[in-house]
């Protein structure tokens, strides 16, 4: 199972450091998982890449159209009573910004539902040494790196 936070999902749309990387795990055919947070950061990038003109009016709308079908497929994580409450022994245990432990609990709640290997995608270095704490297998798409169980 392959958890995708925000930082490695945009990198399916916008071309940068770890593209190939994050667009392979979308080949494979595997559902991926996220956060429902993911949806609201994907498109507060792309807003932001758009108004700085990274983007032009062309690019943002077909890419637009392209993470809505995606969005569609994907396994998503609601932010349920559960996972809010799973949170505070999360940040207690781990330097974690509020986000960042929403995208960790729940990639942890999905993994318990499942309870099937869970690979961490993201690119923020403190978030991705929480998720080992926890076992859970990480990648770094940026330095194509893997670690973990």
């Amino acid at each position: 199972m392959i958890y995708l936070d925000s930082s490695a999902l945009i990198k399916k749309y916008v071309v940068e450091k770890g593209t190939p990387e994050v667009r392979e795990f979308f080949a494979g055919g595997e559902t991926p998982w996220t956060s429902t947070l993911s949806q609201a950061e994907v498109w507060s990038t792309l807003a932001r890449r758009r108004r700085s003109g990274d983007l032009t009016a062309t690019q943002y709308r077909a890419i637009a159209r392209s993470f809505e079908q995606d969005w569609k497929a994907m396994a998503v994580v609601e932010l349920n009573d559960e996972v809010r409450g799973m949170i505070r022994n999360l940040v207690e245990r781990h330097p974690l910004r509020a986000s960042d432990a929403i995208r960790l609990e729940s990639a942890i709640w999905a993994k318990r539902g499942l309870a099937e290997p869970m690979v961490f995608v993201g690119a923020d270095a403190t978030l991705l040494k929480a998720a080992e704490a926890v076992a859970l297998k990480v990648v770094n798409p940026e330095t194509a790196s893997t670690a973990g169980p």
